[in-house]
């Protein structure tokens, strides 16, 4: 019975951690996007796509 609570117990923490990752790796990404755009975020992850869109949302 001890060998199936070790697995679910090693099985939570990597997902904990995992997460824990995911979660500081964004904040960390967010905080250098952040300085080094300035402030406006909008900037540097715009694609063909995003300027496509803002041509037409300012052609109407």
């Amino acid at each position: 019975m001890k060998t199936p609570n070790l697995t679910v117990e090693i099985f939570m923490s990597v997902v904990k951690w995992f997460l824990l990752f995911i979660v500081v790796n964004n904040l960390i990404w967010l905080l250098v996007v952040h300085s080094l755009v300035g402030g406006n975020g909008a900037n540097i992850s715009q694609t063909q796509d995003g300027e496509y869109n803002n041509q037409e949302l300012v052609n109407g």
